[in-house]
């Protein structure tokens, strides 16, 4: 059974983590994220990315008694607006995190 502050330490540890992965694709060259790779779950890294955060979301949103399924791929065009998702998106969980009662 894991603890608020564990769940916070894995939360943060995980979003470092893709953090760091999206400061390594802004330095790929114009168009990388956006190649197209067959057998590739998302056949770009730009919508493998944004399904790993909108997951997030999603799930989050569950939790809370919504249904957050946005097929908003579209809005997040480029590595920057990629982060500034994962990071709204960070905040949200961590304080889902902070606010659930032990039991949760």
């Amino acid at each position: 059974m894991h603890t608020r502050e564990s769940l916070l330490d894995i939360h943060e540890r995980a979003h470092r983590n893709l953090a760091a992965l999206l400061a390594h694709c802004r330095g790929l060259d114009p168009g990388a994220i956006d190649r197209e790779w067959p057998g590739f779950g998302y056949p770009t890294v730009r919508l493998q990315l944004h399904h790993a955060i909108g997951a997030e979301k999603y799930w989050i949103g569950v939790l809370e008694g919504r249904i957050d399924a946005d097929d908003d791929s579209p809005d997040y065009p480029t590595v920057a607006s990629l982060e500034a998702y994962r990071e709204r998106v960070s905040a949200a969980t961590a304080a889902h995190i902070r606010g659930a009662s032990p039991e949760e």
